[in-house]
C-alpha cells in the first residue's frame, strides 16, 4: 500500500474501534468497510467485519464473510469456532461439529470450541461422544457453570444419575444461583430427580452464554492495541441461544 492509504488505514481503524466501543456498530461496520478497501486481503479484517455483522443480526453476510477469511488464511481457531457456531444456529450440526473440530486442530485449549461441539454432539444424539468435550471444557472454565449443567443434563439422559449428582455437587460449591445442595445420598429418590430436572432446565436455558460460547470477536478492539489475542474466557456477542435439548 501506499503511504497515504497506510495512514487512511488506521484512521478507518482507530474510528471503527471507537465507534464499536460507544456501541455504533451499524457507523463502526461502515468504517470497517473502508479498512477493507485499502486492505482487500487482509483476513483479520474480513473476520472483524465479519462479527460485527453478525452481532448485528445479518447472518448471512457474516457466514459469507467468516469463509472468505478462511479461504485467505485457514489458520484461524477463532473464525472456525464462528463458523461452528453460525452453522450450529441454522441447525447444521453435522458441519458445526467439522468446524469446531477444525478450531481444536489449530487450538487444543478453546474451550468454548469443546462447549459447541458437545452441543452439536447432544443435537445429533451421540451423547456418550458429549462427555468428553464437556469435561475437557470443565477442565478449562472450572468456575462457569454452563459445562457443568450440560454435563450433568447429559448423565442424567444416559442413566448415569449417580455421576450426574456428583456433577451437580461440584457446581454447588462455585455457583451462587444454585438454590441448594442434592442430598447426600445420589439416587433417583425426590430430592434427587428434582435437582436433576431443575439441572436440565438451567442446562437448555443457558447454553450459549457469553462466558461459555457465543460469536468469538478475533482481535480486541482496543485503540491501543488492535491485533491483541482474545483470551480464551473472554467473548462478545451476547447470548445466543442454541437449544441442545434432544428433538
Amino acid at each position: 500500500m501506499s503511504a497515504p492509504d497506510v495512514v487512511n488505514a488506521w484512521f478507518y481503524r482507530q474510528m471503527a474501534t471507537w465507534a464499536t466501543l460507544f456501541k455504533k456498530g451499524d457507523l463502526a461496520i461502515e468504517y470497517w468497510k473502508r479498512v477493507r478497501q485499502l486492505r482487500p486481503r487482509d483476513p483479520s479484517v474480513v473476520a472483524t467485519l465479519a462479527h460485527l455483522q453478525a452481532g448485528a443480526g445479518r447472518r448471512g453476510e457474516a457466514m459469507a464473510l467468516v469463509r472468505e477469511s478462511l479461504e485467505m488464511n485457514p489458520a484461524q481457531p477463532a473464525v472456525w469456532f464462528n463458523l461452528g457456531f453460525m452453522q450450529q444456529q441454522g441447525g447444521d450440526h453435522a458441519a458445526a461439529l467439522a468446524s469446531f473440530e477444525r478450531a481444536l486442530a489449530l487450538d487444543d485449549k478453546l474451550d468454548r470450541a469443546y462447549y459447541g461441539r458437545a452441543l452439536s454432539l447432544i443435537k445429533l444424539g451421540r451423547l456418550e461422544e458429549a462427555v468428553a468435550p464437556l469435561k475437557r471444557n470443565t477442565q478449562l472454565q472450572p468456575m462457569s457453570p454452563y459445562g457443568w449443567y450440560q454435563l450433568a443434563h447429559v448423565y442424567h439422559r444416559l442413566g448415569q444419575d449417580e455421576r450426574a449428582i456428583k456433577v451437580i455437587r461440584k457446581l454447588a460449591e462455585f455457583e451462587p444461583k444454585w438454590p441448594s445442595r442434592p442430598s447426600a445420598r445420589p439416587g433417583r429418590g425426590g430430592r434427587e430427580v428434582a435437582v436433576l430436572t431443575q439441572c436440565a432446565q438451567r442446562a437448555t436455558n443457558n447454553e450459549h452464554r457469553a462466558s461459555n460460547s457465543s460469536i468469538h470477536h478475533p482481535r480486541r478492539l482496543s485503540p491501543r492495541h488492535q491485533e491483541a489475542r482474545v483470551h480464551s474466557s473472554s467473548l462478545t456477542g451476547g447470548d445466543h441461544a442454541v437449544n441442545a435439548e434432544a428433538s
